[in-house]
Protein backbone atom coordinates (compact mmCIF):
# COMPACT_ATOMS: atom_id res chain seq x y z
CA UNK A 1 0.00 0.00 0.00
CA UNK A 2 0.80 3.48 -0.30
CA UNK A 3 -0.02 6.71 0.97
CA UNK A 4 0.30 10.45 0.00
CA UNK A 5 -1.10 13.99 1.40
CA UNK A 6 -0.73 17.03 -0.11
CA UNK A 7 1.48 19.50 2.37
CA UNK A 8 1.92 18.59 5.92
CA UNK A 9 -1.21 19.97 7.48
CA UNK A 10 -3.43 17.84 4.99
CA UNK A 11 -4.79 14.35 6.36
CA UNK A 12 -3.01 11.41 4.49
CA UNK A 13 -4.97 9.16 2.19
CA UNK A 14 -4.43 5.92 0.49
CA UNK A 15 -3.06 5.95 -3.09
CA UNK A 16 -3.81 3.28 -5.50
CA UNK A 17 -0.93 0.87 -6.80
CA UNK A 18 -1.15 -0.63 -10.33
CA UNK A 19 -1.40 -4.42 -10.69
CA UNK A 20 2.15 -5.81 -10.60
CA UNK A 21 3.47 -3.06 -8.67
CA UNK A 22 4.58 -4.57 -5.21
CA UNK A 23 5.96 -1.92 -4.18
CA UNK A 24 8.56 -1.97 -1.55
CA UNK A 25 10.28 1.88 -1.62
CA UNK A 26 9.45 5.55 -3.11
CA UNK A 27 11.23 8.25 -3.60
CA UNK A 28 11.00 11.14 -5.17
CA UNK A 29 13.11 11.87 -8.46
CA UNK A 30 13.75 15.54 -7.85
CA UNK A 31 12.01 15.93 -11.13
CA UNK A 32 8.94 16.16 -10.77
CA UNK A 33 7.99 12.84 -10.28
CA UNK A 34 7.58 10.06 -7.78
CA UNK A 35 8.99 6.41 -8.28
CA UNK A 36 8.33 3.10 -6.34
CA UNK A 37 9.74 0.34 -6.93
CA UNK A 38 9.83 -3.07 -5.87
CA UNK A 39 11.13 -6.71 -5.86
CA UNK A 40 11.86 -9.58 -8.42
CA UNK A 41 11.85 -13.51 -7.34
CA UNK A 42 12.92 -16.20 -9.49
CA UNK A 43 15.16 -16.30 -12.43
CA UNK A 44 12.62 -14.78 -15.57
CA UNK A 45 11.58 -10.86 -15.89
CA UNK A 46 12.96 -7.80 -14.79
CA UNK A 47 12.48 -5.44 -11.57
CA UNK A 48 8.96 -3.86 -11.67
CA UNK A 49 8.94 -0.19 -11.18
CA UNK A 50 6.39 2.42 -11.88
CA UNK A 51 6.61 6.55 -12.45
CA UNK A 52 3.72 8.65 -10.78
CA UNK A 53 3.31 11.87 -12.57
CA UNK A 54 0.31 14.06 -12.84
CA UNK A 55 -2.09 11.87 -11.10
CA UNK A 56 -0.70 8.60 -13.23
CA UNK A 57 1.20 5.15 -13.19
CA UNK A 58 4.04 4.37 -15.73
CA UNK A 59 4.67 0.64 -15.60
CA UNK A 60 8.29 -0.21 -16.87
CA UNK A 61 10.69 -3.37 -15.57
CA UNK A 62 14.32 -2.89 -15.00
CA UNK A 63 16.33 -5.15 -16.17
CA UNK A 64 17.84 -8.02 -13.88
CA UNK A 65 21.06 -9.89 -14.30
CA UNK A 66 20.17 -13.18 -16.20
CA UNK A 67 18.93 -15.97 -14.14
CA UNK A 68 19.41 -13.90 -11.18
CA UNK A 69 17.38 -15.72 -8.08
CA UNK A 70 16.52 -12.15 -6.64
CA UNK A 71 16.45 -8.67 -7.23
CA UNK A 72 15.48 -5.31 -6.31
CA UNK A 73 16.18 -1.29 -6.05
CA UNK A 74 16.29 0.59 -2.69
CA UNK A 75 16.30 3.85 -3.97
CA UNK A 76 16.13 6.69 -6.80
CA UNK A 77 17.77 9.97 -7.54
CA UNK A 78 17.63 12.41 -10.25
CA UNK A 79 21.04 13.01 -12.08
CA UNK A 80 20.05 15.78 -14.51
CA UNK A 81 15.52 15.60 -14.72
CA UNK A 82 13.57 13.42 -15.66
CA UNK A 83 15.73 11.68 -18.48
CA UNK A 84 18.94 10.97 -16.42
CA UNK A 85 17.63 8.59 -13.08
CA UNK A 86 19.78 6.75 -11.26
CA UNK A 87 18.64 3.78 -9.19
CA UNK A 88 21.15 1.45 -6.71
CA UNK A 89 19.85 -1.93 -5.55
CA UNK A 90 21.22 -5.37 -5.47
CA UNK A 91 20.95 -8.91 -7.18
CA UNK A 92 21.03 -12.51 -6.17
CA UNK A 93 22.81 -14.57 -9.08
CA UNK A 94 22.23 -17.73 -9.21
CA UNK A 95 23.83 -18.80 -6.51
CA UNK A 96 22.35 -18.67 -2.42
CA UNK A 97 25.28 -17.24 -1.02
CA UNK A 98 26.10 -14.28 -3.27
CA UNK A 99 24.67 -10.71 -3.50
CA UNK A 100 26.06 -7.93 -5.55
CA UNK A 101 25.14 -4.53 -5.76
CA UNK A 102 23.30 -3.68 -8.71
CA UNK A 103 22.97 0.05 -10.80
CA UNK A 104 20.52 1.04 -12.96
CA UNK A 105 19.51 4.17 -15.34
CA UNK A 106 16.55 5.50 -16.49
CA UNK A 107 16.92 7.87 -19.53
CA UNK A 108 13.63 9.09 -20.26
CA UNK A 109 12.22 5.61 -22.11
CA UNK A 110 13.66 2.78 -20.46
CA UNK A 111 15.89 1.33 -17.73
CA UNK A 112 19.31 0.08 -18.16
CA UNK A 113 21.77 -2.04 -16.41
CA UNK A 114 24.80 0.09 -15.51
CA UNK A 115 28.46 -1.24 -14.82
CA UNK A 116 29.98 -0.22 -11.19
CA UNK A 117 33.24 -0.55 -9.94
CA UNK A 118 35.57 -3.88 -9.74
CA UNK A 119 34.78 -4.21 -5.67
CA UNK A 120 36.63 -7.43 -4.07
CA UNK A 121 33.75 -9.44 -3.03
CA UNK A 122 30.69 -11.67 -3.48
CA UNK A 123 28.70 -9.84 -1.32
CA UNK A 124 27.65 -6.27 -1.43
CA UNK A 125 24.59 -4.21 -1.68
CA UNK A 126 23.85 -0.64 -2.59
CA UNK A 127 21.03 0.84 0.04
CA UNK A 128 20.80 4.76 -1.29
CA UNK A 129 21.93 7.04 -4.08
CA UNK A 130 22.00 10.89 -4.57
CA UNK A 131 22.98 13.28 -6.89
CA UNK A 132 23.63 17.10 -7.25
CA UNK A 133 23.98 16.62 -11.32
CA UNK A 134 25.05 13.84 -13.79
CA UNK A 135 28.72 14.12 -13.07
CA UNK A 136 28.34 13.48 -9.47
CA UNK A 137 26.68 10.51 -8.40
CA UNK A 138 26.84 9.20 -4.98
CA UNK A 139 25.41 5.52 -3.69
CA UNK A 140 25.87 3.56 0.01
CA UNK A 141 25.71 0.69 1.19
CA UNK A 142 27.44 -2.55 2.90
CA UNK A 143 30.53 -4.82 1.65
CA UNK A 144 31.12 -8.41 2.93
CA UNK A 145 34.12 -8.93 4.75
CA UNK A 146 36.46 -12.09 5.62
CA UNK A 147 35.25 -12.04 8.78
CA UNK A 148 31.50 -12.40 7.89
CA UNK A 149 30.86 -8.98 8.86
CA UNK A 150 29.75 -6.12 6.35
CA UNK A 151 31.62 -2.86 6.48
CA UNK A 152 30.21 0.45 5.03
CA UNK A 153 30.81 1.32 1.21
CA UNK A 154 30.56 4.52 0.07
CA UNK A 155 30.60 4.68 -4.15
CA UNK A 156 31.02 8.05 -6.23
CA UNK A 157 30.64 8.54 -10.14
CA UNK A 158 32.52 11.48 -11.57
CA UNK A 159 31.28 11.40 -15.31
CA UNK A 160 33.27 9.08 -16.09
CA UNK A 161 32.54 5.83 -14.06
CA UNK A 162 31.83 4.51 -10.46
CA UNK A 163 34.66 4.43 -8.09
CA UNK A 164 34.85 3.33 -4.11
CA UNK A 165 35.72 5.90 -1.67
CA UNK A 166 38.02 4.80 0.81
CA UNK A 167 38.40 5.88 4.37
CA UNK A 168 40.65 4.38 7.14
CA UNK A 169 37.97 5.73 9.82
CA UNK A 170 34.88 4.58 9.12
CA UNK A 171 35.48 1.39 6.95
CA UNK A 172 37.95 -0.10 10.17
CA UNK A 173 34.64 -0.81 11.93
CA UNK A 174 31.86 -3.10 11.02
CA UNK A 175 28.19 -1.94 9.75
CA UNK A 176 27.24 -0.42 6.72
CA UNK A 177 25.67 2.33 5.01
CA UNK A 178 21.90 3.38 4.61
CA UNK A 179 21.56 6.90 3.63
CA UNK A 180 22.64 9.39 1.68
CA UNK A 181 21.72 13.06 1.33
CA UNK A 182 23.79 16.01 -0.78
CA UNK A 183 23.97 19.24 1.11
CA UNK A 184 26.24 20.54 -1.66
CA UNK A 185 28.60 19.24 -4.51
CA UNK A 186 31.45 18.75 -1.68
CA UNK A 187 29.14 18.30 1.07
CA UNK A 188 27.78 14.70 1.51
CA UNK A 189 26.12 13.21 4.63
CA UNK A 190 25.45 9.64 5.05
CA UNK A 191 24.35 7.09 7.84
CA UNK A 192 24.12 4.07 8.89
CA UNK A 193 24.94 1.74 11.62
CA UNK A 194 28.45 0.58 13.39
CA UNK A 195 27.04 -2.80 13.60
CA UNK A 196 27.94 -4.78 17.22
CA UNK A 197 26.82 -8.17 18.30
CA UNK A 198 24.00 -8.29 19.10
CA UNK A 199 21.50 -5.49 18.18
CA UNK A 200 21.14 -3.94 21.80
CA UNK A 201 24.90 -2.66 20.82
CA UNK A 202 24.26 -1.29 17.48
CA UNK A 203 25.70 2.26 17.23
CA UNK A 204 24.67 5.50 15.09
CA UNK A 205 26.86 6.08 12.36
CA UNK A 206 26.60 9.58 10.67
CA UNK A 207 30.04 10.44 7.84
CA UNK A 208 30.57 13.67 6.11
CA UNK A 209 32.41 13.89 2.76
CA UNK A 210 33.82 17.22 2.49
CA UNK A 211 35.57 17.29 -1.14
CA UNK A 212 38.56 15.48 0.25
CA UNK A 213 37.88 12.79 2.62
CA UNK A 214 35.19 12.02 5.12
CA UNK A 215 35.05 11.58 8.75
CA UNK A 216 32.64 10.23 11.35
CA UNK A 217 30.67 12.81 13.22
CA UNK A 218 29.17 12.51 16.74
CA UNK A 219 25.42 12.99 16.55
CA UNK A 220 24.54 12.65 20.65
CA UNK A 221 22.63 9.38 19.76
CA UNK A 222 25.07 6.79 20.90
CA UNK A 223 23.24 3.76 21.06
CA UNK A 224 21.17 2.79 18.32
CA UNK A 225 20.12 2.25 14.52
CA UNK A 226 19.75 5.12 12.28
CA UNK A 227 16.58 4.58 9.66
CA UNK A 228 16.17 8.13 7.58
CA UNK A 229 18.26 10.70 6.92
CA UNK A 230 16.99 13.88 5.59
CA UNK A 231 18.59 17.30 4.25
CA UNK A 232 17.46 20.87 5.88
CA UNK A 233 17.38 24.40 5.32
CA UNK A 234 20.27 24.59 8.74
CA UNK A 235 22.09 21.11 8.06
CA UNK A 236 20.43 17.76 8.09
CA UNK A 237 18.26 15.30 10.42
CA UNK A 238 18.37 11.51 10.97
CA UNK A 239 15.89 9.74 12.73
CA UNK A 240 15.88 6.12 14.24
CA UNK A 241 15.26 3.35 17.30
CA UNK A 242 17.04 2.26 19.90
CA UNK A 243 16.60 -1.67 21.40
CA UNK A 244 16.75 -1.99 25.01
CA UNK A 245 15.20 -3.52 28.08
CA UNK A 246 12.84 -5.61 25.18
CA UNK A 247 11.36 -2.05 23.78
CA UNK A 248 12.11 0.04 20.97
CA UNK A 249 13.17 3.94 21.77
CA UNK A 250 12.82 6.22 19.32
CA UNK A 251 16.11 8.67 18.44
CA UNK A 252 16.79 11.15 16.61
CA UNK A 253 19.53 14.37 16.22
CA UNK A 254 19.49 17.51 14.01
CA UNK A 255 22.55 19.45 12.62
CA UNK A 256 23.03 23.30 13.15
CA UNK A 257 25.70 25.91 13.24
CA UNK A 258 26.46 25.23 16.94
CA UNK A 259 26.71 21.28 16.11
CA UNK A 260 24.86 18.40 16.42
CA UNK A 261 21.53 18.46 18.57
CA UNK A 262 19.41 15.34 19.66
CA UNK A 263 15.76 15.71 19.19
CA UNK A 264 12.14 13.82 20.19
CA UNK A 265 10.88 11.83 18.03
CA UNK A 266 7.86 9.88 19.19
CA UNK A 267 6.82 8.00 22.58
CA UNK A 268 8.73 4.80 23.11
CA UNK A 269 7.48 2.01 21.08
CA UNK A 270 7.57 3.76 18.25
CA UNK A 271 10.30 2.92 15.58
CA UNK A 272 10.77 5.87 12.58
CA UNK A 273 11.74 4.35 9.53
CA UNK A 274 12.06 8.05 6.95
CA UNK A 275 12.04 11.25 7.83
CA UNK A 276 11.30 14.64 5.61
CA UNK A 277 11.56 18.44 5.70
CA UNK A 278 8.42 20.31 3.56
CA UNK A 279 8.35 23.46 4.14
CA UNK A 280 10.15 24.35 7.29
CA UNK A 281 8.84 21.52 9.03
CA UNK A 282 9.83 17.79 9.99
CA UNK A 283 7.75 14.85 9.22
CA UNK A 284 9.04 11.81 10.71
CA UNK A 285 6.78 8.40 9.48
CA UNK A 286 7.28 4.92 10.93
CA UNK A 287 5.49 1.73 12.60
CA UNK A 288 4.14 1.78 15.90
CA UNK A 289 4.26 -1.24 18.13
CA UNK A 290 3.37 0.26 21.93
CA UNK A 291 -0.30 -1.25 21.66
CA UNK A 292 -1.83 -3.34 23.62
CA UNK A 293 -5.29 -4.97 24.19
CA UNK A 294 -7.15 -5.24 27.24
CA UNK A 295 -5.64 -8.30 28.47
CA UNK A 296 -2.17 -6.45 28.20
CA UNK A 297 -1.15 -8.24 24.77
CA UNK A 298 0.34 -6.60 21.94
CA UNK A 299 -1.50 -5.28 19.36
CA UNK A 300 -0.30 -5.88 15.83
CA UNK A 301 1.89 -3.02 14.67
CA UNK A 302 0.37 0.50 12.78
CA UNK A 303 1.69 3.15 10.71
CA UNK A 304 2.54 6.59 12.27
CA UNK A 305 3.95 10.08 11.62
CA UNK A 306 4.72 13.08 13.66
CA UNK A 307 5.29 16.89 12.23
CA UNK A 308 7.06 19.33 13.90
Amino acid sequence: MAFARAGTRADWTELALPDGLHARTVDADGAGATWATGLKYGTAGGIPTGRYRGGRWQLQDAPAPERSLAAGINAVASAGGPDDVCAVGYCQPDDVLTFLGLIEHWNGTAWERVDGPRIDSDYWTLRDVVATGPSDVWAVGGIGTPEGWSRPLLLHVDGRGWNEVAAPDPDSRFGELTQVVAVGPDDIRASGTDTGMSRTDDHALVVHYDGRGRTRQETGIGAGRPNGLTRTAGGVAVVGAVYADGRFRPVGARSTALGWQPQGTAPDGRIPRAVMEVGGRLTVVGIDLSGHDGNGEPLPSTPFSVTR
